[in-house]
């Protein structure tokens, strides 16, 4: 299946869809953002940190033109990378680059990527982020729904009738949330004919964004009752067993 079918129409809609992707990845992405440089404030598209990994900060700049990028550009973001002490500086540009840019960018900490290929850098990590998070929310939603802890006889005649409903409805995407993982959706692993989601939906972004949505629905309702699930029962359990048969 493929990851997304999303493709950037305009200039803003290209640094908006790049920030978004790399926050949901799990890096903090500002765009835009200005910065104190060594020769003055600049603004750039988009200003990416990542506290946890070794490269810390990351300046994107998106070229939505009809031609190649030139050497000149490189040179210019070269700079602003250098002097706002960024780690790495990427350029994602629509039409790609001149041969000028390329050699300007060689041995150097900018990396030229179109937009194909920054969805194939970001889509790993973008993966096992939206999983976790919807992971993380089934085993919520299981916890109220579990018969044996969650104490109905607390909900009050109005809360009841809410209850069943967000239950019932969020039955089969607690299933699939708690079953699926990132090598069947790569590899369109067997356990996709159970749920038939090929036909439902036309990549892998738009499945996990609609699960999301649903738990989402589902947890509005929930988390209002008079009534809370003990977190440290089935919550725990339900994370420790999807650890167990996650992917590497």
């Amino acid at each position: 299946m493929k990851f997304t079918h999303k493709q950037p129409q305009t200039w803003q809609e290209l640094q908006n869809l790049t920030a978004e992707y790399l926050a949901v990845a799990g890096y903090k992405a500002t765009t835009p953002y200005e910065l104190n440089t060594a020769r003055g404030k600049v603004e750039v598209d988009v200003y990416v940190e990542a506290p946890y990994e070794l490269v810390k900060h990351i300046i994107c700049e998106c070229k939505y033109w009809e031609t190649p990028v030139t050497k000149e550009k490189i040179h210019a973001f070269r700079t602003v990378v250098h002097d706002c002490g960024a780690e790495l500086g990427i350029i994602i540009s629509k039409n790609g680059y001149q041969s000028g840019a390329i050699e300007a960018a060689a041995f150097s900490n900018v990396k030229l990527e179109t937009w194909e290929s920054f969805l194939n850098i970001i889509m790993d990590k973008w993966i096992d982020n939206r999983l976790w998070a919807i992971k993380v929310m089934a085993a919520r939603v299981m916890s109220f729904s579990d018969e044996y802890t969650y104490r109905t006889e607390g909900l009050t005649a109005e809360e009841y009738p809410l209850y069943q409903h967000a239950c019932n409805s969020a039955l089969t995407t607690t299933e699939q949330c708690l079953l699926i993982l990132k090598s069947d959706l790569l590899n369109d692993g067997s356990i996709l004919d159970r749920f038939a989601i090929q036909q439902q939906y036309q990549d892998i972004e738009t499945y996990l964004n609609e699960l999301f949505k649903k738990l989402q629905e589902a947890l509005e309702i929930l988390e209002k009752l008079s009534v809370k699930p003990d977190k440290s029962d089935r919550f725990i359990s339900t994370m420790k067993m999807y650890m167990e048969y996650a992917d590497d």
